[in-house]
């Protein structure tokens, strides 16, 4: 018999990434700097990165990689990231839109707001929105990778 546990509520902490460059051509009407996003999944002892696509969604396991170090990997290659906790609250009913790497990285951290289109808007939500905390590395370019 196969145990299968569900893993929803271990993940705590979530890291949003922005992507300054896509493939895509219609997206080339998007702010500069957030054209697309992804986002990065922390619990104590893994990392999940979910990674929503035009034809697929890529999902990578990191076992023993910290969340710090992740963050600073990615700035360091161009990417702008908000770290944020993930709301848990089942109360809340998930607002219909088109899927798209917004919605999917909105799904994840439990965000029904459907004003919420654009990866910019979603960033601006989250350097805003007072319950959504907010880590601002002022120590990484100290860092080496």
């Amino acid at each position: 018999m196969i145990n299968i546990s569900s893993t929803y509520g271990q993940w705590d902490e979530a890291l949003v990434v922005f992507s300054p460059e896509v493939q895509l051509w219609w997206l080339r009407f998007l702010k500069k700097g957030f054209k697309h996003c992804f986002a990065v999944l922390s619990n104590e002892d893994n990392l999940v990165v979910i990674d929503p696509l035009r034809n697929r969604t890529e999902i990578c396991v990191m076992s023993a990689f910290p969340l710090d170090r992740m963050q600073i990997l990615l700035e360091a290659n161009g990417y702008i990231t908000v770290r944020t906790r993930i709301n848990h609250n089942m109360n809340n009913a998930v607002s219909l839109g088109i899927f798209s790497c917004v919605e999917m990285v909105k799904r994840l951290l439990g965000i029904h707001k459907a004003s919420i289109l654009t990866p910019y808007r979603l960033y601006k939500f989250l350097n805003k929105d007072k319950n959504m905390k907010i880590v601002l590395d002022n120590y990484k370019k100290s860092y080496y990778i």
